[in-house]
């Protein structure tokens, strides 16, 4: 659990290292996306990874907070590498439902200019429910346990709008179970799996008629014109005067 304790600490910290003041307030429905992507995974230890790769798709929608920090909901589904389901008797063989966290490298690291780069690298760290498929569960402990995952997506951002995003993205997941007298979660890297998917997201557009973070105007332009309008009556009193005299 300090791996989550130091995650969520590095989110927050994001939300206050990132100038606020430099972009636009965003509404409730701006700054959403939603993703598409297929990959394959297998277990990290004692097997040979070649031999015995799952496929698996994976659909989520999230909505960004700041440039930097975003969150997303995840579903997988992940098939048996079987032609008929042969190890379990099932198509499919796990599911996951997973509370992911996005923080954008490049624009913590780099900052912010405007509008998404054209190469980005995001970390995503997730925590949330998974289930194993079995034809006769003998005891839902093991089948629903925690799970968490981790990941890099390698993101190109192609066109002037910045509205769609192909990703490749490297994984590892944990299906954290207990043992067989102590059903507590914990870290296990032979309860881990491996997997890399290609996808593509797309970024719904917001009410400042882009599909992402705007720069804010510091000013009010109302105020700027009756200060214009001022300092243009100073100048013509000045002149009267100079006249006067």
């Amino acid at each position: 659990m300090k791996v989550l304790s130091c995650l969520m600490a590095f989110c927050l910290i994001s939300l206050h290292a990132f100038p606020w003041q430099t972009v636009e307030r965003s509404r409730l429905t701006d700054n959403w996306f939603v993703n598409l992507s297929t990959g394959c995974y297998a277990h990290s230890s004692h097997t040979v990874v070649f031999r015995h790769l799952n496929p698996s798709i994976t659909i989520g929608i999230g909505r960004y907070l700041t440039p930097v920090y975003g969150l997303e909901l995840q579903s997988t589904a992940a098939f048996d590498d079987g032609p008929d389901g042969t190890e379990n008797g099932l198509a499919v063989k796990q599911s996951f439902l997973l509370l992911n966290h996005h923080i954008n490298l490049n624009h913590l690291i780099c900052g912010y200019n405007g509008r998404p780069d054209i190469f980005e690298i995001i970390a995503t760290a997730g925590l949330g429910w998974q289930h194993s498929f079995e034809k006769h569960p003998t005891d839902y402990r093991t089948t629903n346990n925690l799970a968490s995952r981790f990941a890099l997506q390698f993101t190109y951002n192609p066109g002037c709008k910045r509205a769609w995003q192909l990703f490749l993205e490297p994984s590892l997941t944990y299906e954290m179970k207990g043992t067989s007298t102590d059903y507590q979660p914990y870290f296990n890297v032979n309860r881990s799996q491996i997997g890399l998917s290609v996808g593509v997201a797309y970024r719904f557009k917001n009410s400042n008629g882009t599909h992402h973070f705007k720069w804010a105007r510091l000013y009010d332009q109302v105020e700027v014109d009756a200060l214009n309008a001022k300092i243009n009556e100073l100048r013509r009193q000045l002149r009267q005067k100079q006249k006067s005299l």
